[in-house]
C-alpha cells in the first residue's frame, strides 16, 4: 500500500465507540518526498507536542491509510508516489484543536464533516501554512464554546472557498491574523459573526490580496483593543464602510488600512480613537482615496504618527485642524508622497515633544501652501529633507523653530524650486557643526535647486554661516534679520 515498515505498523482495528468522531483528510505524496516524514498532523518545530497529540494514542485513536489500520502516528514515510486517504476515528473529544493541521503541506483535502467539536475551546493556528488547501467547509463545526481562533487560517495561500456559515463565535475572544495571507479569496461572508466578546482582530484580513467582497456589517468592536493591521495588505478591497465600528476600547491602530491599494471609499466618520496611542502607517499607501473625512479622531494620546498618510497620492485636501498632536514624538515621512494634496490644515499641530521631523512633507510636490506658525521643535533630533521636493511652495515660515540642537537638516529645502521667500528667523546651527569648505558637507544642501529664492530671514548671529551655505547651493536672495 505504499508505507514503510507497514508489517509492523498495521493493525486490527474495532470501533466499539457510540458516536462517530472523525478526521478524513487526503495527502498527496511527491516523487521527491518518497521515503521522507509526511505530516498529517501538527507539523510544528516545537519540542512539546500540543494538546489534541497529547491525547491522541493507540487506544483511544485508529489511524487508516487506504483503508488499512495503522498504529497511530502523525506522520508517515511513504514508497509510492500519489494520493493517499487519511482516516482518524477518534473515542474522544478534543479540547484543544490549536496547531492540528500546522503546517501540513501535503494536505490538499480535509473532511471534517464528521468531527466534533463540541467541547473545543482553542482553534488557533489550526489550519495554519496549509499551503495546498483550496476549499475547506466548516459548516458543521460547533464553535459555541471555543474562545481562541488566532492564526486559525493562517496563510492558507491557496484557500480559495471557506466555508464558516454556521460560526458560533460568541465567546471568541481573539481573532488575531484569523485570516491572514489567504491570497486567493476572494469572498468573505462574515455577516453571522458575533464579536461582542472579541478582543483582538490585529492581522484578522492581513494580506488577503484578491479579498474584493467583505461583509462584516454585523461586527460588534465595543470591546475590540487591538485592530493594529487589520486590513493591511487587502489590496483589492475599493470599499469598506465601518460607520458602526464602535472603537471606544481600541489602544492599537496602527497599519489597519495599510497598503489597501485600490480602496476608494472608506467611512470612519464614527471612529472612536480617544485611547489610541499608534496611528503609524494607518493609511500607507492607499494611493487611490481620494478623501477622508476624520473629524472624529481624537488624537490626544497618540505617541506616534510616523507614515500615517505616507504616499496617499490621491488625496487632495486634509482637514486636520481637530487634532491634538501634544503627544506625539515621531512625525516622519508623515505626509510623504502626498504629490496630489494641495491644502492641508495643521494649524493646530502642537510639536514640542516631537523628535522626528524627517521627510514629512517629502514629494508633497503639489503642495501649494502650509501655515506651520505654531510648529516648535525644541526636542527635535531629525528635520532632514522635511520640505524635500515640494516644489510648488512659494513661501513657507518657520519663525518658531529653534534649530540649535538639531546636527541633521540634510536637504530640508532641496528642490523647492517655487520656494520665494523663506523665515527661517530662529534657526540655529548648532556650533558642532562643521561650516567650511568640506566636500560633500550634508549641509551644503539644504538649498540645492532653490533657484527662486528671493528673500530669507534670518538671526543676525547666524550670518556668516547662511552666507556661506547659501554660496554653496548657487542662490543668491536678499537676506534681512528678524
Amino acid at each position: 500500500m505504499g508505507c514503510s515498515s507497514s508489517s509492523t505498523n498495521e493493525k486490527n482495528c474495532s470501533s466499539n465507540h457510540k458516536k462517530t468522531n472523525e478526521i478524513n483528510i487526503i495527502i498527496k505524496v511527491n516523487e521527491s518526498e518518497l521515503n521522507k516524514e509526511i505530516f498529517f498532523l501538527d507539523n510544528s518545530d516545537f519540542d512539546i507536542p500540543h494538546s489534541c497529540l497529547k491525547e491522541m494514542n493507540d487506544t483511544n485513536t485508529e489511524l487508516y491509510i487506504n483503508d488499512v489500520c495503522h498504529k497511530f502516528q502523525k506522520s508517515f514515510k511513504f514508497e509510492k508516489e500519489g494520493e493517499y486517504t487519511i482516516k482518524l476515528k477518534l473515542k474522544f473529544l478534543i479540547k484543544d484543536c490549536s496547531y492540528m493541521f500546522y503546517e501540513c503541506n501535503n494536505i490538499i483535502k480535509i473532511d471534517l464533516s464528521n468531527f466534533d467539536t463540541s467541547e473545543t475551546t482553542n482553534m488557533g493556528n489550526m489550519f495554519a501554512h496549509c499551503i495546498n488547501l483550496t476549499n475547506l467547509d466548516l459548516s458543521s463545526f460547533d464553535t459555541s464554546k471555543t474562545i481562541k481562533m488566532s492564526n486559525m487560517f493562517l496563510d492558507c495561500s491557496n484557500l480559495v472557498n471557506i466555508n464558516l456559515s454556521n460560526f458560533d463565535t460568541n465567546n471568541v475572544t481573539n481573532m488575531g491574523n484569523m485570516f491572514s495571507k489567504c491570497k486567493k479569496l476572494e469572498s468573505l461572508d462574515l455577516s453571522k459573526f458575533k464579536t461582542i466578546n472579541c478582543r483582538s482582530m490585529s492581522g484578522m484580513f492581513n494580506e488577503c490580496t484578491n479579498l474584493s467582497n467583505l461583509d462584516i456589517s454585523n461586527f460588534d468592536t465595543q470591546n475590540v483593543s487591538d485592530m493594529c493591521g487589520m486590513f493591511a495588505l487587502c489590496e483589492s478591497l475599493k470599499k469598506l464602510d465601518l460607520s458602526k465600528f464602535n472603537t471606544k476600547s481600541c489602544i492599537r491602530m496602527s497599519c489597519i488600512f495599510k497598503k489597501c491599494k485600490s480602496l476608494q471609499e472608506l467611512n470612519i466618520s464614527n471612529f472612536n480613537t480617544s485611547n489610541i496611542n499608534n496611528m503609524q502607517e494607518c493609511f500607507l499607501e492607499c494611493n487611490n482615496l481620494e478623501s477622508l473625512n476624520l473629524s472624529s479622531f481624537n488624537t490626544e494620546n497618540v505617541k506616534t504618527m510616523k507614515s500615517m498618510f505616507c504616499s496617499c497620492s490621491k488625496i487632495k485636501s486634509l482637514d486636520l485642524s481637530n487634532f491634538n498632536t501634544s503627544k506625539v514624538e515621531n512625525m516622519e515621512k508623515m505626509f510623504q508622497d502626498c504629490s496630489e494634496l494641495t491644502n492641508i490644515n495643521v494649524s493646530s499641530f502642537d510639536t514640542k515633544n516631537v523628535y522626528y521631523f524627517n521627510s514629512m512633507f517629502n514629494g508633497c510636490n503639489n503642495l501649494l501652501s502650509i501655515d506651520l506658525s505654531n510648529f516648535t521643535i525644541e526636542k527635535a533630533l531629525d528635520i532632514n529633507q522635511m520640505f524635500y521636493n515640494c516644489q510648488k511652495l512659494t513661501i513657507i515660515n518657520l519663525k518658531n523653530m529653534n534649530t540649535i540642537n538639531i546636527f541633521y537638516f540634510y536637504q530640508i529645502f532641496t528642490n523647492c524650486t517655487s520656494l520665494y521667500e523663506l523665515n527661517l528667523s530662529n534657526f540655529k546651527i548648532n556650533k558642532k557643526l562643521p561650516i567650511d569648505g568640506t566636500k560633500n558637507n550634508p549641509i551644503f544642501y539644504i538649498f540645492k535647486n532653490c533657484s527662486n529664492l528671493k528673500r530669507i530671514i534670518i538671526d543676525k548671529e547666524e550670518e556668516m554661516k547662511f552666507k556661506l551655505i547659501l554660496e554653496k547651493n548657487g542662490v543668491n536672495p536678499e537676506i534681512l534679520f528678524a
